[in-house]
């Protein structure tokens, strides 16, 4: 057989990898989407000086070591479910993965399994860290209209739940 030719049974196999592409493409959309909604606010959060904040007595109730640690985690689990859904989604359409899967060499269906594994309670858990931003943020702009001051959640344009 010629090296450009497929057997009908590696087409068979190729495209029962199908269902789990859509699956890896419907996650990434879905990260794609909460960064959409979070990504910008969360960034600008991330350059408040929540050191200056604690000591103004702006954090209510609320450690500043867990705020940060939030904003932190979230941006980072943000980022590199993205990074490597795509990066799975490429190897999954790369002709020379493609080939060594043909032969044996590795097991695509497997990289797309453990990636949906790995990233399925990831929207879930983004959005979880995100309400529990929200509760902080509120909590934070009553204490901040009460002083007079501009709310913080507003002034990073901070998703009102909806």
């Amino acid at each position: 057989m010629a090296a450009d030719e497929r057997s009908p049974i590696s087409e068979v196999q190729q495209s029962a990898w199908q269902p789990l592409v859509a699956e890896v493409e419907t996650l990434l959309h879905t990260l794609q989407g909460l960064e959409r909604t979070f990504g910008p606010a969360l960034a600008q959060l991330a350059t408040v000086n929540w050191r200056e904040l604690a000591s103004q007595g702006s954090l209510p109730g609320v450690h500043r070591l867990m705020v940060e640690r939030t904003i932190e985690d979230a941006r980072a689990v943000l980022a590199r479910g993205q990074q490597v859904l795509t990066e799975v989604l490429q190897q999954a359409q790369n002709p020379e993965m493609i080939a060594q899967a043909h032969k044996g060499e590795i097991d695509i269906p497997e990289r797309l399994r453990a990636a949906i594994r790995l990233y399925m309670d990831t929207p879930n858990d983004i959005r979880n860290r995100c309400q529990r931003l929200t509760n902080w943020l509120t909590a934070m702009a009553q204490a901040q209209q009460q002083a007079g001051e501009p709310a913080l959640m507003t002034q990073v344009g901070w998703p009102q739940p909806g």
